[in-house]
């Protein structure tokens, strides 16, 4: 399998990740983690996250190139959103989550978004 095509499919599973989250945030907050005043915040967010991971998955298999705003778009906002995640969350066992949370998904994330924005999203050659 060519390789934007794999990347492309990992953002639109990415992204159908994130609209389960939202769907849990927004309709079983309790089992979110997220704080009632919060949930609406972190919807608009999600939403913006989501709307990026999904221009690129569209963009990444057929026009690379293309990819490249979207790319350093989502990845600019994942990365935020880890960080505020976790500054905003609470001692204990919610800080834990949203450590785990933002080191082992969306810090990775990010950092392969920028990766792609920077070396696949260039006009050229294929690399």
């Amino acid at each position: 399998m060519h390789a934007s095509k794999l990347v492309s499919l990992s953002a639109a599973a990415t992204a159908a990740g994130l609209a389960g989250w939202m769907g849990i945030m927004r309709f079983l907050p309790q089992y979110s983690g997220v704080r009632a005043e919060h949930v609406n915040r972190w919807l608009l967010l999600d939403t913006v996250e989501f709307t990026t991971l999904v221009g690129f998955a569209s963009t990444a298999h057929r026009r690379p190139h293309h990819s490249r705003a979207w790319a350093m778009s989502a990845a600019v906002l994942i990365g935020a959103d880890a960080v505020v995640d976790v500054m905003t969350s609470r001692q204990g066992r919610e800080r834990r989550q949203a450590s785990l949370m933002a080191g082992f998904i969306e810090i990775p994330s990010s950092l392969g978004l920028g990766a792609w924005a920077l070396l696949k999203g260039r006009p050229g050659p294929e690399r």
